[in-house]
């Protein structure tokens, strides 16, 4: 689905940009791990001392990176540039979405370096960030091209976001899988 929609957003992005997205979801293993889809803290209920996940319409199968990245940009890049909007978001504040991010990174990964995980989970989140006109229909072609001129310069479609430290550590954290 990421890829069917990065061939969406060719009206949008270069042939380069369109290429460096597709790198990065073509490095993904194959995996069928259920995915949320929009796997981030206001869609957790917690019922009769039991979490339970809510707005389950983009649920699918693949790579949990993927979800990974979703919460990324709930968690940590929205609060970058606004710690307001984070906070209207998820209901938490900035630093305690850092320090929810920092643990669930950690219970998670276990003894994998952290910090290697933070970075290949960026980009993904990265990448899911720069299609987000393509995951929602009501995006008029000017907002399109507001967002994309943002991630131009500090996303992963700025001309320095290099994506070779992600693909060659997906396999540090997650194994050689196939």
């Amino acid at each position: 689905e990421y890829k069917n929609r990065t061939e969406k957003m060719k009206k949008y992005i270069t042939n380069d940009e369109y290429e460096k997205l597709m790198k990065v979801y073509n490095a993904l293993p194959k995996r069928e791990t259920i995915l949320h889809g929009d796997f981030h803290a206001k869609n957790i209920m917690l019922v009769d001392e039991e979490l339970m996940f809510i707005d389950m319409g983009d649920v699918g199968y693949g790579h949990p990176l993927l979800d990974l990245g979703g919460s990324y940009l709930a968690l940590v890049n929205i609060g970058k540039l606004n710690p307001d909007i984070v906070e209207h978001y998820t209901g938490m504040n900035y630093d305690l979405c850092l320090r929810l991010w920092d643990a669930m990174l950690k219970e998670y990964f276990g003894t994998v370096d952290i910090e290697i995980c933070k970075k290949v989970i960026r980009t993904f989140g990265e990448a899911k960030y720069a299609l987000t006109p393509a995951f929602y229909t009501k995006a008029t072609d000017e907002m399109a091209m507001n967002l994309l001129g943002r991630i131009r310069k500090t996303g992963i479609l700025a001309d320095d976001y290099d994506i070779s430290f992600t693909l060659e550590n997906i396999k540090t954290i997650f194994g050689n899988e196939e």
